[in-house]
């Protein structure tokens, strides 16, 4: 019944609401309060108020009754209501007493938390408000200053938060409480006042206190948070940002770093600790100080396991940010999310996507004027300036298909795919051809081009080519860094960010299944930038740069790993398991180059190289740590054996060990690995005999890791 209600709760639903509801987002919510509030810290003739609702326990006193009426209303089959009220009546509940439950009883009012269909359900339930505003609206007991071109914002809902924004006067705050009174009655659902607040913007309103005590509601003062985001009436600050970074170090502070690897830490920063700014970033152009303290976190979390921590960073943190292809770890730059989201903001506008925000945006601002074009009114909001800022951008990634090219101005809209052709001709000639303002369907008929405007422009039959023409398929953006046009905020930071030569070492070291740690520590190998005794000689004469492990050569990453005697001779027994019989290479990068000439592609034997090789690095450079930092010494067979366990596990979990082929068989004989075949029923065919004269031959063969058979029969 969800999977089924879910697909058209967007023409049941008002644009109002953007929870649970598909295609609509949160960030349009926060878009549209931010804008709405933008100058109420300024004086105005026309003094405004927004009111934030706080409704008591929103899922536990739903009326079943109401709803049940309420959707008969809206349409829906009688057949569906039994099913929906069985649904939410015939549920029992127990409360557990010494963990044993006592008795049932079932509800009559409230929704069931968990339930998938739950939150829909209470969607339309809120669709009741939106109606009683509506019929206010319409009588005109509430006056709405927010109105532009028939778009009228009288209200905002997600979930059970409710904003109402309204001129700032008696009869419209009476209006507000009849409606908000009518819909506590109809619902079930009341407004829990000690929690809500009443904002008014700045100017001389002498109701101000009859209106808070006609509403019994408190006044407040912005900023405020909102959906997790701070409501303002300004630009963004770095202390509006506070927030953001507090949130950072407290789920820092919940993990215990000690118990954590780097690598772990890295994946925690990768996923988690990044939503929290992806989640700003896609609202908000956050001030570059706050972006470039959010990294410094990042890197004493990586580092140090605490962003307070200030330890010793080997690699610098524009390596980091760089893909793993390239060198890197793969954490995206901040700055370069930020623009993405930008970009997804002006994407979600031109794209005529029909979210509320768009549609207000159009309606506000562009009206029919051209995007592309527009300067920036004195008393935009600062939200919908940063949109605009991103179009130099976004010009060398957006064409247009064209279908009759109505709307689309000649000049100026990135169309073609090599951009404005008003970046392309420049001077007399856009004059001389035309007027500025001139659009495609005024020149493009019917599938030809207007020749007195193409022979004023030399070269432009060659650019006729690129132009992608769908007839009958309307004018769209397309996403060019995306090959199906649509856009990702993947690809969008794919076509910012500074890009590097992709390194030859980056399948030996995060290849398919790799173990993270594993990976981590070789990665710091190849680059050199592991702290071994010869780097750390620059911080003080007095250190020892003897190696741990033969006490004899001065320890560097080369000697640590191949040259020195106790590391060379657990590579020649891992070598010998792989049937290479050979001494180890005199450099990590030379044996490194080595494996990925021996073993290509994603054979058996170069997964289970490439197992054996970051294994190696790590249990060697963590032996070399134990006997520095805890005075533990293991025999170099002891390290041995864990180098071999950790290659047997890792190629069974793979499943290395299940391919029917004689590189799999030499692969497990080699490493005493239990070998899976895939056995193969008998196939039947029908064998017919030779024709009269004439001799046939029917042979076959089979091979199994250095043994081979043959038969053959002949038939006369």
């Amino acid at each position: 019944m969800a999977n089924r209600l879910r697909v058209v709760m967007n023409e049941l639903v008002s644009p109002q609401q953007s929870a649970f509801i598909r295609g609509r987002l949160i960030q349009d919510n926060i878009l549209l309060a931010q804008d709405l509030v933008q100058n109420f810290h300024l004086d105005s003739k026309n003094p405004t108020l927004c009111l934030k609702l706080d409704l008591k326990k929103a899922f536990d006193n739903v009326n079943h009754h109401s709803l049940l009426q309420f959707m008969k209303k809206m349409g829906f089959h009688e057949t569906w209501l039994q099913w929906t009220q069985q649904c939410i009546e015939k549920p029992q509940f127990s409360v557990l007493i010494n963990g044993s439950p006592c008795g049932f009883f079932s509800s009559s009012n409230g929704l069931r938390q968990g339930d998938p269909l739950s939150p829909l359900l209470f969607c339309i339930c809120m669709e009741m408000f939106t109606c009683i505003m509506e019929e206010a609206l319409a009588k005109g007991s509430i006056c709405i200053p927010f109105s532009k071109r028939g778009t009228v914002i009288s209200h905002l809902l997600f979930a059970d938060d409710l904003l109402i924004f309204a001129e700032a006067t008696l009869l419209t705050c009476r209006g507000i409480r009849d409606c908000i009174a009518k819909f506590s009655v109809c619902s079930g659902l009341e407004v829990n006042k000690s929690k809500s607040e009443i904002f008014f913007s700045k100017g001389q309103n002498c109701f101000k206190n009859m209106i808070i005590n006609t509403l019994n509601i408190s006044e407040g003062e912005l900023p405020i948070k909102y959906l997790g985001l701070p409501l303002i009436t300004t630009r963004l600050s770095s202390s509006d940002c506070i927030p953001l970074l507090s949130k950072i170090r407290k789920r820092i502070s919940t993990w215990s770093s000690k118990m954590l690897t780097r690598s772990g830490r890295l994946e925690l920063t990768r996923s988690v600790l990044n939503s929290f700014n992806l989640f700003w970033s896609a609202v908000f152009h956050i001030p570059a100080a706050t972006l470039n303290k959010i990294e410094q976190i990042f890197r004493n979390f990586i580092w140090g396991g605490s962003e307070i921590r200030n330890s010793y960073h080997t690699v610098n943190w524009a390596t980091l940010y760089t893909p793993k292809a390239e060198g890197g770890l793969g954490i995206r730059r901040l700055q370069d999310i930020s623009e993405a989201c930008k970009l997804k903001q002006l994407w979600n506008i031109i794209n005529d996507k029909q979210t509320l925000w768009s549609i207000w945006f159009k309606a506000k601002y562009i009206r029919r004027r051209n995007f592309w074009t527009l300067k920036p009114p004195q008393k935009m909001s600062w939200g919908a300036r940063i949109v605009l800022s991103s179009r130099e951008k976004a010009k060398n990634l957006i064409c247009y298909t064209i279908d009759d090219g109505v709307g689309i101005d000649f000049w100026t809209q990135p169309w073609h795919p090599d951009g404005p052709l008003r970046d392309l001709y420049l001077g007399r000639r856009i004059f001389r051809a035309s007027p500025n303002n001139v659009h495609i369907d005024e020149i493009f008929t019917e599938g030809n081009w207007n020749r007195d405007i193409i022979n004023c422009l030399p070269g432009f039959l060659p650019l006729l080519e690129k132009v992608i023409h769908t007839p009958g398929s309307g004018n769209h953006a397309v996403w060019k860094p995306n090959p199906d046009g649509s856009f990702t905020i993947k690809t969008a930071w794919e076509s910012l960010r500074n890009h590097h030569p992709r390194v030859p070492w980056f399948k030996s070291i995060w290849y398919h299944g790799h173990i993270p740690k594993h990976s981590f520590v070789g990665w710091q190998a190849i680059l050199n930038k592991l702290s071994t005794r010869d780097k750390l000689s620059y911080q003080g004469p007095s250190r020892d740069i003897h190696c741990p492990l033969c006490l004899v050569e001065r320890e560097d990453t080369n000697h640590l790993f191949f040259k020195c005697a106790y590391s060379a001779w657990i590579w020649r027994f891992v070598l010998w398991r792989f049937s290479y019989k050979r001494k180890p290479l005199h450099s990590l990068q030379m044996e490194e180059e080595w494996n990925r000439q021996t073993t290509r592609g994603k054979t058996q034997s170069a997964i289970g190289l490439g197992i054996a090789f970051n294994a190696s690095i790590y249990h060697i450079w963590t032996e070399r740590n134990k006997r520095i930092h805890e005075q533990r010494f293991q025999h170099k067979k002891s390290v041995l054996n864990e180098i071999l366990l950790i290659i047997r596990s890792r190629c069974i979990h793979l499943g290395l060990n299940d391919l029917p082929s004689s590189r799999a068989y030499s692969l497990c004989q080699n490493l005493q690995l239990p070998l899976f075949v895939n056995v193969i029923g008998p196939k039947y065919c029908h064998w017919s005999p030779p024709e009269t004269g004439r001799c046939k031959l029917n042979s076959d063969a089979a091979l199994v890791g250095d043994l081979a058979a043959i038969g053959r029969v002949t038939e006369r």
